[in-house]
């Protein structure tokens, strides 16, 4: 047996992914493959188009055999955060052989090169990082100069949204000591940032952009039929599609309502910008305007898309360093399973000291760390079912209620 973790967000499944899946599995020589997947909202900082036991399904219906939940205090957040919980979760399981992800570059050699700095900090590194942040640059940009600097070459591979959570999936591993091996293989066809669809293997960019515009069906073909199906079902029942605009409202009222003191202890708020959104949040009248007021150079849409999504929900600074300080991940949240996964299941439990959790309806049941992460998942598919275009599918409570898909 040869266990290979992925990590993932299909937003949605499309021909792309599964071209890297097969290839993955090529590669590793796997013959199971468990996928941590993020679940109701994505590291970019929006809501996933349909909820994550929808994209579950899709994942097990294309070849994953096990879907488990990165937990959402992980989920939106930096990419050096989110690798951090994702690859500490696949780690955990201790029955993973590999992992394998998608790169521009494609090079494993390259990109370990520069997880290495990452991970051990040299002082001279970390120096040129804060001389570049003195000087207005944003932090990814002072880290890729510093990383040129330090190589004494062109960094233009950290210019690129997967190597940079390739690097820092390595980084994580290095600093994990973990036993997992890594391997990459080079992204095809179009750019993660691409917005139109150009062949066959689209960005997930552009499907978006595609079904905001309420083209479905110039997205057929871009992803395998089943999952084409899946997403039909899911939009006939009014379960999506779901953008970040369907949250202007609970959005702007949080913003108006909150003091600047309840702001500044929001995650990733800091540097006065608690006062930026506090002002263009009353001049503002649409969610786009007040994100191109409060975004600078240094600031980028993304962080603050994840701010906003943060403070409607209410993740504070705080609540990651409490979890981060206990190991990171407090469990392992079963969202799907085929019967190889089945099998896998009874293998984690053999072996992780994380429970394995298929149901949460009773959370009182569990310690508290494990609770307070429960209760904040909860609490962000409550909020996430109200951008549901049916009324009747916006009911609170579907965490508690929806169990694992079994296919």
């Amino acid at each position: 047996m040869h266990v290979m973790g992925i990590i993932v967000e299909y937003n949605p499944f499309h021909n792309g992914h599964l071209y890297h899946l097969n290839k993955s599995k090529e590669v590793t020589d796997a013959t199971h493959v468990i996928a941590v997947m993020s679940g109701n909202y994505i590291q970019r900082g929006e809501p996933a188009l349909v909820d994550k036991w929808a994209r579950a399904k899709m994942a097990l219906s294309c070849g994953v055999d096990l879907v488990i939940e990165l937990p959402f205090v992980y989920a939106v957040q930096s990419a050096e955060i989110f690798a951090y919980g994702a690859i500490k979760l696949l780690d955990s399981t201790n029955i993973v052989d590999s992992i394998c992800f998608g790169s521009e570059s494609g090079d494993i050699k390259a990109l370990t090169k520069i997880a290495e700095i990452l991970a051990y900090e040299p002082n001279s590194f970390k120096s040129s990082i804060k001389k570049y942040l003195k000087q207005g640059r944003s932090f990814p940009e002072a880290r890729q100069i510093a990383i040129a600097e330090h190589l004494k070459a062109s960094s233009n591979i950290l210019a690129t949204p997967n190597n940079i959570l390739a690097i820092e999936y390595i980084k994580n591993l290095m600093r994990l000591n973990s036993k997992i091996k890594p391997y990459t293989i080079k992204r095809i066809s179009s750019g993660y940032h691409d917005v139109v669809i150009r062949d066959n293997i689209p960005s997930a960019t552009a499907i978006r952009n595609i079904l905001k515009a309420s083209n479905m069906h110039k997205i057929n073909g871009t992803m395998p039929d089943i999952c084409y199906e899946e997403l039909i079902k899911e939009f006939n029942k009014g379960k999506g599609p779901v953008f970040i605009e369907d949250f202007e409202m609970p959005i702007f009222y949080t913003l108006r309502k909150v003091n600047k003191r309840e702001l500044m202890e929001i995650q990733d708020v800091s540097e006065g910008l608690e006062n930026r959104l506090i002002k263009y949040s009353r001049e503002a009248g649409n969610l786009n305007e007040l994100i191109s007021h409060v975004k600078t150079k240094r600031y980028t849409m993304t962080r603050i898309k994840r701010i906003l999504i943060h403070t409607m929900i209410g993740i504070k600074e705080q609540d990651l360093k409490i979890f981060n300080a206990n190991g990171g991940p407090q469990y392992i949240r079963v969202l799907g399973f085929n019967e190889k996964g089945r099998n896998l299941l009874k293998l984690i439990k053999e072996r992780s000291q994380l429970p394995i959790i298929t149901n949460v309806r009773n959370t009182a049941k569990y310690p508290a760390l494990i609770k307070s992460m429960l209760e904040i998942e909860a609490r962000a598919t409550d909020l996430y079912v109200l951008g549901f275009k049916n009324p009747l599918e916006r009911k609170a409570g579907r965490d508690q209620m929806t169990s694992p898909i079994v296919v």
